[in-house]
């Protein structure tokens, strides 16, 4: 194989024995595109073996014929290698393009970066076009290498999502979960199938077409772990295979408290989303008042309690500015009747004393889960780890029923002897120790749900001796 000044590939073995070659192949004449299973299938081809055959004892002869060698032999063969060394350059950038994510257009602007820095780029393929073309073999190469490597591996699990392309089709993206060759857990991706029927048993069929491509057809005998999200085609009917959200979640999201803090959030959040008016007029405020306001967040999302956690933040954090700006469309009455009403429902809640109590006493506890669900998502978790999240999270849980968390703990400093917060007069305001009922069934109906959820984990000797080992293995024992 070889290239010349245009960046054309070709097979020059081919070429020196034109009478035995196929010149109608696409390695004879000359092609631009790099891709393994086109120099593999022109390697195989009956052609090129003749070829290769009529090759060996023109190497063996000894003639000393001028061809073989002198300056204008060997200005080409320099001419071939310094073509070489750009290819190699053009796919190690592309390589990076791919690496780091970034959007193909990327290509042409760090071609010109590097010729600015002097490198020999050559004068061909700087066109996002040209990335294209590097990609599919780059991939094919590195997949190879990763299956090859999968069929060694004893055990594995694996994730699977479901997606959306821009054409509206339906795929299911799969990944595999394994132990490298230091122990830790890795994650690779594995394949993108489209599914002919959105039901369990085409889930599985595309599961089975992704391991048959890569030659592994014993991969049921491998697989320990399987991941889903909550979606009732991965979850099947009563009982799942996978949860997306912590049970922890769902036993608060329905609590009645939860579910007036959830309308609370949803009228912010459409009071400013839907107006710009209203947002500006929030912003103006928040510029007399000499505060930093940021926009109310969404509670619709793939996850329910970062979604929640993040918008109530928002709430507590810009609360003055948000309060004198609901009374400020109360008092001039200068919004739809919907509007007011609205502004007077948030107004009066927010100025509720037992609601402001409740409410930072849920950011606690919602901070203590997010810790759970951020450690759950981290890709070298293992399971002693994970025993270990849980056991913490228990414990803070716990701590909660008896001692006030930080954020609430800073409101009730925060609250002057005349029951104001922030300059804001606060009604219906009742001792302490009136809400130790609301904590207690709140922080009982969460540990409930998440002994439920992780109960296997402590008491399946399987996964017992595997967070024993993986225990011993990360503290060096043998």
């Amino acid at each position: 194989m070889k290239f010349n000044l245009s960046g054309i590939m070709y097979c020059d073995i081919c070429r020196k024995n034109r009478n035995l070659a196929d010149q109608s192949s696409s390695m004879f004449i000359g092609t631009s595109s790099f891709r393994r299973d086109t120099l593999v299938s022109h390697w195989k081809s009956s052609s090129h073996q003749r070829c290769e055959e009529r090759k060996k004892p023109q190497e063996s002869s000894s003639s000393s014929s001028l061809a073989a060698s002198g300056p204008i032999v060997d200005m080409a063969r320099k001419m071939g290698e310094d073509v070489e060394k750009q290819i190699e350059k053009l796919i190690n950038t592309a390589y990076f393009v791919c690496k780091e994510e970034m959007p193909f257009q990327s290509y042409p602007s760090l071609i010109n970066l590097q010729l600015k820095n002097k490198a020999d780029m050559g004068n061909f393929y700087r066109t996002d076009n040209a990335y294209r073309r590097f990609v599919s073999p780059i991939f094919d190469e590195l997949y190879g290498a990763y299956t090859e490597e999968l069929k060694t591996n004893k055990f594995f699990s694996i994730m699977i999502d479901g997606a959306t392309d821009c054409s509206v089709t339906e795929n299911e993206l799969i990944y595999v979960r394994s132990l490298g060759d230091n122990g830790t857990p890795e994650n690779h991706y594995l394949s993108m199938e489209d599914i002919q029927h959105a039901h369990a048993d085409g889930i599985v069929e595309c599961i089975e077409k992704a391991f048959s491509r890569c030659g592994m057809d014993d991969w049921r005998d491998k697989l320990i772990g399987f991941g889903s999200d909550g979606a009732s085609v991965n979850l099947g009917g009563r009982a799942g295979v996978a949860v997306l959200e912590l049970a922890a979640t769902n036993a608060i999201k329905q609590h009645r408290l939860m579910r007036d803090v959830q309308d609370l959030l949803t009228n912010v959040y459409k009071q400013y989303h839907y107006s710009p008016k209203a947002l500006r007029e929030l912003r103006q405020i928040a510029e007399s008042l000499e505060e930093k306001v940021l926009k109310p967040g969404n509670l619709h999302g793939t996850r329910w309690l970062p979604h929640v956690h993040g918008a109530l933040k928002i709430v507590v954090r810009d609360y003055m500015v948000i309060v004198a700006h609901f009374e400020h469309i109360i008092t001039t009455r200068s919004a739809s009747a919907e509007v007011q009403g609205r502004a007077a429902n948030v107004s009066k809640k927010l100025k509720d004393y037992s609601f402001l109590y409740m409410v930072f006493f849920m950011l606690d506890v919602l901070s203590v889960l997010s810790e759970l669900s951020l450690a759950s998502q981290k890709d070298s978790v293992t399971l002693g780890q994970m025993i270990d999240a849980v056991t913490s999270t228990h414990l803070s849980l716990v701590e909660l029923k008896s001692e006030n968390g930080n954020t609430l703990s800073n409101f009730l400093q925060d609250v002057t002897d005349e029951n104001c917060f922030k300059t804001i007069q606060l009604t219906n305001v009742k001792d302490n120790d009136d809400f130790k009922p609301q904590k207690e069934d709140i922080i009982g109906k969460v540990s409930q749900a998440l002994e439920q959820r992780f109960r296997s984990m402590e008491t399946d000797p399987i996964l017992t001796a595997a967070a024993t080992l993986m225990g011993r293995i990360s503290k060096g024992q043998g």
